[in-house]
């Protein structure tokens, strides 16, 4: 693992295109941890590992589960005899109604490699500037800029050189999405990640859905599941026979995205909600050095970094990390790329599963965590019903019992 400690300028007067002899300082703890923050909130604006609720059904590979199924009782159908009541063994038992929902993509934007063209990221309105593909080891896709600097060796035999892909990944974003899954969701730690929730509108969220090729009005989100059950008290009296399908307390779920520090969410996408607090952010990152590789400013040599350019290459990291995060060309066996999972709770194999996927690493750090819970309900059990009306004998089986829990769905967010 390659931690490095960027050079700050500290006492010099070397700003973008200006020369003068810097002098330059390893940054502090604090500043670091600003960069970090930084990370994340970059990782907010444009995540890397996405997740979208779509109206349809969602088939192939990108499905994030393969069905979340609500189930509930409906009556059978009703017994008439002009003679006398059908017995309980007679009249069809109650039946299960299932509705399936596969409703969530995930969209690991696999496109993001390197030694390409500017990347846009699909289904996404982002009011900032899009950062371009990563091109290199030791340069960023904000073309002519490299890495941060860092000092290499000690004495003498220092050296003044860029950092790599790698170093950017160990330094910053390694340590960010360990923060990102042990924050609550109420932290804007989590910016970038999702969450489910019955709620169709949640503070510091964006309602996680798509409508054609770009992010829906959060103002109609939709729904990811829907869990049912028989109205017993309905079924418990009035003239048979009675519907069949009768369902009523509806709880709805939907997906929604935990936004950047100082954004919100509105109808076109993303929109500065604080836009000083960002000025701000940005502002307090410490002044970074580079190398120059193309234009007029090619002949300076090192210079200071932008920090709108310093951000766009916390978010290409950011992005580029969460993706490929557990592949040689990233982070090895580091644990930095993110995936999602909803697990069945109620099954054997779901909970030995969301036991392996929140386990800790090497560090004591958890890999994953539970960040919310779909739950599935239904009655348990049936009730014989009969009504004579003149010379009609009837009967029927109709639901009852006790609401009991069919399914409870774990959604997990993971580093791999």
């Amino acid at each position: 693992m390659a931690v490095r400690k960027p050079l700050k300028i500290q006492g010099g007067n070397i700003m973008a295109g200006t020369p003068a002899a810097p002098i330059f300082h390893e940054i502090e703890t604090d500043e670091l941890n600003r960069m970090i923050d930084e990370t994340i909130r970059q990782f907010g604006l444009q995540p890397g590992s996405t997740l979208y609720a779509t109206t349809g059904t969602v088939s192939g590979s990108n499905n994030l589960v393969a069905t979340l199924s609500d189930t509930r009782l409906k009556a059978g159908a009703a017994g008439s005899d002009a003679t006398n009541f059908d017995t309980a063994a007679e009249t069809q038992d109650v039946q299960t109604e299932t509705t399936n929902f596969t409703r969530i993509y995930q969209d690991n934007h696999l496109s993001l490699t390197t030694n390409s063209s500017v990347y846009q990221p699909v289904t996404q309105e982002i009011y900032a500037t899009v950062p371009e593909k990563l091109k290199g080891s030791g340069y960023s896709g904000a073309s002519g800029y490299s890495y941060p600097l860092y000092r290499s060796g000690s004495g003498a035999s220092a050296t003044v050189q860029p950092m790599t892909r790698q170093d950017m990944l160990d330094t910053f974003w390694l340590p960010a999405v360990k923060r990102m899954m042990i924050a609550d969701t109420s932290n804007s730690d989590t910016a970038g990640t999702f969450i489910t929730t019955t709620a169709s509108t949640l503070t510091n969220h964006y309602d996680a859905h798509i409508t054609g090729s770009i992010l829906g009005n959060p103002n109609n989100p939709v729904v990811i599941f829907t869990n049912t059950k028989a109205n017993v008290s309905g079924f418990a009296s009035g003239d048979l026979p009675e519907t069949l399908d009768q369902a009523t307390g509806t709880t709805n779920y939907y997906l929604q995205r935990r936004l950047a520090a100082n954004y919100t969410a509105s109808s076109g996408g993303y929109s500065t909600n604080n836009p000083a607090g960002v000025v701000a952010q940005l502002a307090a990152l410490p002044s970074l050095m580079h190398y120059a590789s193309q234009g007029p400013e090619a002949s300076i040599g090192m210079r200071a970094m932008p920090h709108s350019i310093l951000g766009l290459q916390l978010r290409e990291i950011a992005r580029y990390g969460s993706v490929f995060g557990n592949i040689a060309q990233a982070v090895g066996s580091k644990k930095g790329r993110i995936r999602y999972h909803i697990l069945d709770n109620s099954s054997s194999l779901g909970q030995q599963l969301i036991a392996s996927y929140t386990g800790n690493d090497s560090d004591g750090v958890p890999l994953g965590v539970i960040r919310s819970t779909i739950t599935n309900t239904a009655y348990n059990s049936s009730t014989y019903r009969t009504q004579l009306v003149s010379d009609d004998y009837r009967s029927q089986e109709v639901p009852a019992g006790s609401e009991v829990t069919v399914n409870d769905w774990k959604f997990l967010i993971r580093r791999e």
